[in-house]
């Protein structure tokens, strides 16, 4: 069991039946059907396979995209995800999700909704060098209306604004004649003057954040545009754990959209999908992160968490904190803290209502 991951690797049991390697990591069977890997990133998370299930089916846990695949290479038919939680130990959870079905049912509904109940033309994505942005733009390619990719740089490194072209490449070349059209505004001299403007009039030390916030709203005021131009949707980018647990959005910025997609997948799923629609792996691997700040700050750098992480705390922030370790009741905490604060951004906004005696019609 020598290979240049041989690092990586641990098991308890040395007994053991066949193993399996891939570029990003290893995933190890043994004679009771358990196994484990190590991210290199990572601690150890340890899982087992149901042998009555899968009695002859030897697994690799892929780190590159989260799926688990048969010795030969082959997806599974049904693409059954293991979660690594990193420091959150003990927990194991396979999702079995079917992503053709899954696929075929988005763009279904995004042709629907485009034709027969808002009765437009096509859909505009705003794309960041992100998987989430990659993912729609293909769900809405897919439906065979048009497709409008607008890149909107504000102080972008080259290396996104390469990945952004990278995507935008691929779609024209696997969705032809003329369906896809792209548009690069740059808004950065936009983004200077309505900086200059407010902060000489007002600055504290919420500044940072406002204008982060600005560069998303001026994102979205240009969306907007060039959708109306075009008689087109504006098709949202936000998953489910970003838009419904921790509000991970600008209200009005990246949250002003006309239809959500991908709001009821995770962002592990959203992986799943993007696989199965061929996105660019580069884009899969990417830290996730909103681009609005110049040192391109990470999500988990700014929410102190993974969406591994996140998903979890979805799922057990009800829960009893005893039967927690530390990590699991600080993720817990962020969750919750960040969930309260911004369900503001995922109600609807309120309505004072007048009681009806206030304004009694004259018979």
């Amino acid at each position: 069991m020598i290979s240049a991951n041989a690092s990586w690797i641990f098991h308890s049991n040395p007994k053991l039946a066949t193993y399996h390697w891939t570029s990003k990591g290893c995933a190890i069977t043994d004679e009771d059907g358990s196994f484990s890997f190590k991210n290199p990133h990572r601690n150890f998370v340890q899982f087992s396979i149901d042998k009555q299930a899968h009695p002859k089916r030897h697994l690799i846990y892929a780190l590159i995209s989260m799926i688990l695949c048969f010795p030969t290479g082959k997806v599974l038919e049904h693409f059954i995800m293991l979660r690594n939680l990193g420091n959150i130990q003990g927990y194991h959870r396979a999702i079995e999700m079917q992503t053709g079905k899954v696929i075929d049912h988005i763009v279904k509904w995004l042709k629907d909704y485009a034709v027969k109940n808002a009765g437009t033309k096509g859909f505009t994505v705003g794309i960041s060098n992100g998987i989430d942005s990659s993912v729609v733009s293909t769900l809405c390619a897919r439906t065979g209306l048009p497709l409008l990719a607008v890149e909107l740089p504000i102080h972008h490194s080259k290396p996104k604004e390469k990945g952004q072209s990278v995507h935008i490449d691929w779609l024209k070349q696997n969705f032809g004649n003329g369906q896809v059209r792209s548009l690069n505004v740059n808004l950065t001299d936009s983004y200077k003057k309505v900086k200059e403007t407010f902060t000489n009039l007002q600055e504290n030390e919420t500044t940072e954040l406002a204008l982060a916030n600005v560069q998303s709203r001026l994102r979205m005021l240009s969306l907007y545009y060039f959708a109306q131009v075009n008689g087109y949707l504006v098709a949202g980018t936000g998953n489910k754990v970003e838009d419904f647990g921790i509000g991970f959005f600008t209200k009005y910025g990246d949250g002003g959209v006309d239809i959500s997609p991908i709001g009821d997948l995770l962002k592990s799923e959203v992986r799943l999908i993007a696989r199965d629609l061929g996105i660019d792996r580069s884009i899969i691997e990417a830290a996730p992160t909103d681009g609005l700040f110049g040192d391109m700050r990470t999500d988990e750098a700014q929410i102190g968490a993974t969406y591994d992480e996140l998903e979890w705390a979805m799922a057990h922030a009800n829960k009893d904190e005893q039967s927690m370790n530390e990590r699991q009741r600080e993720v817990t905490k962020i969750y919750v803290q960040r969930h309260r604060a911004n369900l503001h951004k995922m109600k609807e906004i309120p309505v004072c209502r007048i009681p009806k005696e206030f304004k009694q019609e004259k018979s």
